[in-house]
């Protein structure tokens, strides 16, 4: 399914579930670029304070992922892109 989460089991272990998923969030809709024409946008979003930071042991293991998403007029599905990030300890 376009835009779904990845399946977290495939992703690391049979064991593994997902602990916090944001609302999906829409930066910008029906945008026309010119060939060459880049645009850059700034994307906030505040975790909760319970979030262990990333985290990889013999036991256990604490990983994040962005997922982006980006679908052209002239494409009828969108591309996802799943990108792990590292959140650090407070």
């Amino acid at each position: 399914q376009t835009g779904s989460m990845p399946n977290v089991a495939m992703l690391g272990s049979k064991t593994g579930f997902c602990i916090f998923a944001s609302p999906p969030e829409v930066l910008v809709c029906a945008k026309k670029a010119k060939h060459g024409q880049t645009y850059s946008y700034m994307f906030r979003l505040r975790l909760p304070d319970e979030l262990p930071p990333t985290y990889k042991g013999t036991s256990v293991r604490h990983w994040y992922l962005l997922t982006v998403g980006a679908k052209l007029a002239s494409n009828k599905c969108a591309r996802v892109l799943h990108v792990p990030i590292r959140i650090l300890g407070r």
